[in-house]
């Protein structure tokens, strides 16, 4: 179980550089989870087949629908296990009606290698589809208690906002 934000690079070939982030899925981290999908341009949606749409899969679809993320592509995975079909028509079905729309579906299996090629070239043109970002925007940040006593601020971003900078949070947004 994903207790915390997890961050990985890959070099994508037919792509380039592609950063993925792994966010917890129970309710009670959803928090965490809203830190790593704030400023994603895309997702890789991930329902295993012999498990089925779960509460967590609908507490993430509300939050990428709510951030307007409309590009992504879904694996169905665990696809060894059981028929991926079942899985995959009906999370098509609810992604459909949210801002992601329609998307590819992949059926991989980790653990045979089945559908992985597949995966890769899916997230190849998912990536060619994706608007250039606005470098110049200023990008959310997000301060959150470190060890109880002091705050750990992060943005992702290009902004205002520098490393370093001193700053304030007050309820009317002001600095």
């Amino acid at each position: 179980m994903t207790i915390d934000l997890g961050f990985v690079w890959t070099a994508l070939p037919g792509a380039g550089d592609v950063a993925f982030v792994d966010v917890p899925g129970h309710e009670r981290l959803v928090t965490t989870m809203l830190a790593g999908v704030g400023p994603v341009p895309a997702v890789l949606f991930v329902v295993a087949a012999d498990q089925g749409w779960q509460a967590q899969s609908e507490e993430h679809l509300a939050v990428l629908d709510a951030l307007r993320v409309r590009h992504g592509v879904l694996a169905v995975t665990r696809s060894d296990l059981a028929d991926p079909a079942p899985t995959r028509e009906e999370t098509l079905a609810r992604l459909a009606r949210s801002s992601l729309g329609r998307v590819e579906a992949v059926a991989v299996s980790s653990v045979t290698g089945v559908g992985l090629p597949e995966l890769r070239e899916a997230l190849v043109r998912l990536t060619a589809r994706l608007p250039a970002p606005d470098q110049a925007a200023d990008g959310p940040a997000s301060a959150h208690p470190a060890d109880g006593e002091q705050a750990v601020a992060d943005g992702d971003r290009p902004g205002r906002e520098r490393a370093g900078d001193d700053g304030a949070v007050a309820p009317d947004g002001e600095r």
